[in-house]
């Protein structure tokens, strides 16, 4: 009982944080939709309360006028933490798991088709390609600043292989959050601008990032 009731109060931490608005309004939303997570724990039938916490979250969210995604993501990191360490059984873990990798199987390849075709829609200026390719430069000097420069300063200290701070730089692949962030916004003619630059840095990141990871990692580690 004392463990379920840490994890109560670990899934309340967000809601306190979130009076501001905007993403601490979705933690807000993300943090009490993670509650539901305790009926699994108790019940070995995760998977009902788990979809319930995702869909009554995100409604939640919307209501709320915040963040759906940023709420889902945080829901995520306190059921798939907290819940697992607190509330949940072998057996537990094991059908949360299953059902939920099958979800993120099928989902990532519905993404990926839609962002395909979303792609063929949008129309790219010379500005907009010019401002999509300085977008890009930002989100990877913004990745080694805020990961790999920290990395490469406390890489002896944590006892990281020489050569991770480029890893951790390039790396930085990105999806369905972004996209799914920017098709919330509403319409208009600055949110064609924000899905087109969006699109841009996503294609670049699952086209150039992700095929050239490998050759990257093994030849910064290689030294």
């Amino acid at each position: 009982m004392a463990r379920i009731m840490n994890f109560a109060l670990l899934s309340l931490l967000p809601i306190l944080a979130g009076c501001n608005g905007g993403g601490g309004g979705g933690s807000s939303a993300g943090g009490i939709s993670g509650l539901s997570s305790l009926g699994g724990g108790l019940t070995n039938i995760p998977t009902p309360d788990s979809l319930a916490a995702v869909t009554g979250g995100y409604a939640l969210a919307s209501k709320l006028d915040v963040s759906g995604p940023l709420a889902m993501v945080v829901t995520g990191l306190i059921i798939g933490n907290h819940g697992r360490a607190f509330a949940m059984s072998d057996i537990t873990r094991r059908h949360l798991d299953t059902f939920w990798e099958l979800i993120d199987e099928i989902l990532n390849a519905t993404l990926f088709v839609l962002i395909g075709m979303e792609v063929l829609l949008i129309v790219f200026s010379v500005k907009e390609l010019m401002a999509t390719v300085l977008a890009i430069a930002v989100t990877l000097l913004a990745r080694l600043l805020t990961v790999g420069l920290p990395a490469r300063l406390l890489g002896r200290v944590v006892k990281l292989p020489r050569g991770s701070w480029k890893v951790l730089t390039w790396s930085s692949l990105r999806g369905g959050i972004p996209v799914a962030l920017a098709l919330s916004l509403p319409g208009g003619a600055e949110r064609d601008t924000v899905v087109a630059l969006t699109y841009g840095v996503v294609v670049f990141s699952i086209l150039v990032q992700g095929l050239s990871i490998r050759y990257v990692t093994r030849k910064a580690l290689s030294h």
